[in-house]
């Protein structure tokens, strides 16, 4: 998980930057299907006060994005969920992915994030392009 205060990506053949008054918090993660084709609906970050946030719409473009893609059995995608939170939403939080939804799923990964201490590594700013992960 990487946080950022702004994201840049190439989208359709040009730059985009994207600013938020919180915070970006990118999680890099591989999905695969065991034996049959699953369609990844959504992902969803819990904050430690229980507010729940879903992906951000705002990243038209981005690839990979985990977000709505199609898993084939065998064939395993690595990629993005990204969520523009609160800043105060980002220690003691918990990832949810798959967000299961009224697919039935066998595997769902909860990831609690330490509370922990010190300053919390923020990034002005984070290229997508050149980020590990990037790889479809």
């Amino acid at each position: 998980i990487q946080f950022a205060r702004q994201l840049r990506f190439e989208a359709y053949g040009k730059e985009e930057v994207r600013d938020t008054s919180g915070l970006w918090a990118v999680v890099t993660a591989t999905l695969a299907a065991r034996s049959e084709t699953t369609m990844v609906n959504d992902a969803y970050w819990e904050g430690p006060a229980g507010l729940l946030y879903s992906h951000s719409n705002r990243l038209s473009g981005v690839r990979p994005l985990l977000t709505d893609a199609l898993l084939q059995p065998g064939l395993p995608r690595r990629g993005w969920f990204i969520f523009e939170i609160r800043e105060d939403q980002a220690r003691g939080a918990t990832f949810v992915a798959p967000n299961a939804g009224l697919v039935p799923l066998d595997s769902i990964v909860r990831v609690k994030l330490g509370a922990g201490g010190g300053a919390l590594p923020v990034l002005d700013s984070l290229d997508l392009d050149r980020t590990p992960g990037a790889i479809e």
